[in-house]
């Protein structure tokens, strides 16, 4: 006799033909959705925190391009879950969150889940009927239920087209509740739309950019994801623009000449005044936040800032042109019409309308840094300096290689001194609502999109010791992984911040814990780096794994305040002063 089709099990095939894979933990309320996605052959990861699994399918889609879900139950495991949510919306990572949702009989440890998502900005949708609506548009009642595998598809398209996560819920009691079959339009692939370009402020870009004596192009990854690196690569040699990224988007334009490398807070100063000195910059699939502003200081004040994003409640307040498009349908229309007026214009006007491109500035190879700041080996013996460390770990570690890095000061180290292949390659975890311990699922995600490459957790000591949980997950995850601990024994960024203020920092000591041990514990190996030569003995590490294996390295670092945050503290000090 053939199974009936029930709301999970609908879910879980519809899911399947627009996903790549699902992590969360088994509960009540997600018990019988894990079952039919294992059934329609979804590949199930299990996590050994919530907060894990939305953190491993947010990195999962950053990595690899590919949706992934993440499930939790009802109650407490979806509270767990919450604050990597808010993190993947204030990232605009898409992602499904599937999660059971509270019964028809009230139970006393009931929360309303929808509310809570509404509280975050996560549109949430009810699987079935009893109650349950589609609370972002406020329809409650059977009457107004499309069928259960058409709400799916719905919400992966809202998830792709909108760049942010989408929940389903569906309640306890509807766990075994039939629904229609998937149709073929369920099933077939999603193409996300995207804007028509404006032709008015698309004449004013175009304009403003042949105007323009020293042009800059900021890419973000928003850039990369649309597969529009070779246009915007096109019209910089068209114009002669500088080629620039923010910390997201590390080597987008990989070894092109024009390449300047990050901006922002993470940049070196000569790179940062060359920026200043643009008078029009042309900012792709960012949303230009305040690290990648510097708070204001990154551009000149006479500067005019273009902004293109495919949300237009992200526009920036600096830009005074934006536009809403897809990169890779703006980069060819913007090149095509930048060539033919360039076609169309005698030499002497077009020398007085773009610049030539002023040699050599590429600066996207870690070998050719000339770092403004002191790499003397100032450590006792005990601890080394972060600085020289990482420029050792950089050498050390594999060039296939993807950083995942986890919140918190000390990521002002590999940020600036770890290459990557591509912006793939490079995830930062819950930076964007400036939260820790997110790394350990996001490294989890990570590894099982990308096996082919070597997954490189990087965190600090905080914030392992608040994730250590996932750090399993890492471990259990295909392929060869690296956890690199920046140990300073503290909270660094709370003990940067607050002593200038004369606050007790009692509660930023957390004491020395032995990382390596850990890594041996959870059947891999530990290595103890104390001085820079110890680092040689991750190299023989790599060598020995040139496939598979898992390695906790405890860096022993002497405290020391990072560049990009010494900026922070300042303009939080001066806007504390203000007050």
């Amino acid at each position: 006799m053939p199974e009936i089709a029930t709301i999970p099990s609908v879910t879980a095939r519809v899911l399947a033909a627009h996903t790549a894979h699902v992590f969360g933990i088994m509960g009540e309320g997600n018990a019988h959705f894990l079952h039919h996605a294992e059934a329609a052959g979804l590949p199930v990861t299990p996590v050994r925190h919530e907060s894990g699994a939305v953190a491993a399918a947010d990195a999962f889609f950053r990595t690899s391009g590919k949706l992934a879900v993440a499930t939790t139950t009802y109650g407490a495991g979806f509270t767990n879950a919450l604050t990597a949510l808010a993190a993947s919306v204030k990232a605009r990572i898409p992602l499904v969150f599937v999660t059971g949702g509270r019964g028809a009989v009230p139970k006393p440890w009931d929360i309303d889940e929808f509310a809570h998502l509404q509280s975050l900005g996560v549109p949430a949708f009810g699987l079935g009927a009893h109650g349950l609506g589609d609370h972002e548009h406020g329809k409650h009642g059977a009457d107004n239920y499309a069928p259960v595998a058409a709400t799916v598809k719905r919400a992966v398209e809202m998830a792709l087209t909108e760049s942010r996560p989408v929940a389903l819920v569906i309640a306890e009691h509807l766990v075994t509740e039939p629904a229609p079959e998937p149709n073929a339009d369920d099933l077939a692939a999603v193409t996300p739309s995207s804007p028509d370009i404006a032709t008015e402020p698309l004449e004013r870009i175009v304009e403003t950019l042949l105007g323009a004596r020293r042009p800059l192009i900021l890419g973000g990854r928003g850039v990369w994801a649309a597969r529009a690196v070779p246009q915007f690569e096109r019209l910089a040699d068209l114009l002669g623009a500088d080629l620039t990224t923010t910390a997201a988007a590390r080597n987008l334009w990989g070894n092109h000449p024009r390449n300047l490398g990050g901006i922002g807070g993470f940049a070196e100063e000569h790179i940062a005044e060359r920026v200043r000195g643009a008078d029009v910059v042309l900012a792709v699939g960012t949303t230009l936040t305040p690290f990648t502003m510097r708070f204001g200081a990154s551009f000149a004040d006479d500067a005019v800032v273009i902004q293109s994003i495919l949300d237009e409640t992200q526009f920036h307040p600096r830009a005074d042109i934006t536009l809403l498009a897809d990169a890779a349908e703006l980069g060819d229309e913007l090149a095509s019409r930048v060539d033919s007026a360039l076609a169309g214009m005698d030499a002497a006007t077009a020398d007085r309308t773009w610049r030539p491109f002023e040699g050599p500035s590429h600066w996207s190879k870690i070998a050719q840094f000339t770092p403004t700041f002191d790499t003397k080996d100032r450590s006792p013996g005990e601890r080394v300096d972060p600085d020289i460390a990482a420029r050792a770990l950089n050498e050390a570690l594999p060039r296939e290689r993807t950083v995942v890095s986890d919140g918190g000061h000390f990521l002002g180290w590999p940020t600036v001194f770890w290459e990557v292949p591509d912006p793939a390659a490079f995830v930062q975890a819950g930076t964007a609502y400036k939260c820790i311990g997110l790394g350990t699922g996001a490294a989890a995600g990570a590894a099982y999109a990308r096996p082919d490459r070597t997954t490189v957790l990087v965190s600090g000591d905080g914030g392992l010791q608040m994730a250590l949980a996932d750090l399993v997950t890492f471990a259990d995850a295909p392929g060869r992984k690296i956890a690199v601990v920046f140990n300073d024994a503290g909270y660094g960024a709370e003990g940067h911040q607050f002593e200038p203020r004369s606050l007790s920092l009692t509660m930023a000591e957390i004491g020395d814990r032995d990382f390596a041990a850990i890594g041996r514990a959870l059947g891999g190996e530990g290595i103890t780096v104390r001085a820079e030569e110890d680092v040689a003995e991750l190299a023989e590490w790599v060598y020995a794994h040139p496939a598979e294996g898992f390695v906790v390295v405890d860096l022993k670092i002497r405290r020391g305040i990072a560049r990009f945050f010494e900026e922070i503290v300042q303009h939080g000090i001066a806007a504390e002063d203000g007050r």
